[in-house]
C-alpha cells in the first residue's frame, strides 16, 4: 500500500509540473478543467505555422517565437 501511494504521489508531482508550464496547449487543456484558470503568453498562428507573441505586429505580420 505504502509504495501504491508513493508511486500515486510521484505520479501527481509530474502532472502538477505539466500544468506549471505557460504552454498555449497545456493552457487549453488545463481550461478545460478550470475555464479561464491559465492565460497562455504564446498564441498559435496556423497561417505561419507558429507560435507568436499577442498583441504584436510588424507590418501587420504576427511575431512568431516558436514554429512548429
Amino acid at each position: 500500500m505504502k509504495k501504491y501511494l508513493k508511486s500515486f504521489i510521484l505520479v501527481g508531482f509530474f502532472v502538477s509540473g505539466l500544468f506549471a508550464y505557460n504552454d498555449p496547449y497545456v493552457c487549453s487543456l488545463q481550461n478545460l478543467f478550470n475555464q479561464d484558470s491559465c492565460k497562455s503568453d504564446l498564441v498559435p498562428q496556423d497561417d505561419y505555422n507558429c507560435l507568436a507573441l499577442p498583441n504584436i505586429r510588424v507590418n501587420g505580420e504576427p511575431v512568431c517565437v516558436v514554429y512548429y
